[in-house]
């Protein structure tokens, strides 16, 4: 089976983060994005990155539930 991108999900933990001027603890998901660049160029396999992150950071905006950026 060919396989041109490869999302791997890590562990939730919860680590100290910059929020606005403080820092507060939060929770964080491990992800590992591997992209074979015979069969996607980088453009669009940083777009994709860039994409996926913001889904996964604001799912709400996803579902409707708030207006979007």
């Amino acid at each position: 089976m060919l396989a041109s991108v490869l999302v791997v999900v890590g562990g939730l933990s919860r680590r100290p983060r910059v929020v606005g001027e403080q820092i507060a603890v939060r929770d964080v998901l491990d992800l590992t994005v591997t992209v074979d660049h015979n069969f996607v160029d980088g453009a669009p396999a940083t777009r994709f990155g860039a994409d996926l992150r913001r889904r996964l950071e604001s799912p709400a905006t996803e579902v409707g539930l708030e207006a979007g950026p």
